[in-house]
């Protein structure tokens, strides 16, 4: 059982690079490349200040991650700041908590405050 009470919900940008690595190791083993060394371009941190993209910690270990590219759009006259919600990952043994939906409502926060 996991006490969600231990989770928090912070940017990578306040996460060690080494637990993100290993985080990224276990859930995309299958890729060429690292992820983790695409931040940056790939996910605009500096778009919302170094505050996205978000992960969530558990016994100060990475167990899932809700990445986002922002932008800014214009529509009939009108500029907002929007995000594609992509990356979206929780390791098999933190799923069905209800992690998901404090994941989704934190980058919510995002898209309407950005």
């Amino acid at each position: 059982m996991v006490n969600l009470s231990k989770v928090k919900v912070i940017s990578a940008q306040e996460v060690e690079p080494k637990k993100l690595e290993t985080f990224h190791t276990e859930v995309c083993s299958d890729r060429s490349y690292s992820i983790f060394r695409l931040f940056g371009w790939l996910y605009r941190p500096t778009f919302h200040k170094n505050k996205i993209p978000i992960v969530a910690l558990y016994l100060d270990k990475v167990i899932a991650h809700a990445r986002m590219i922002p932008f800014n759009e214009e529509f009939s006259g009108s500029k907002r700041k929007a995000s594609w919600f992509i990356d979206f990952i929780i390791l098999p043994k933190f799923q069905c908590y209800g992690l998901g939906t404090v994941l989704t409502k934190k980058w919510m926060e995002f898209s309407f405050n950005g």
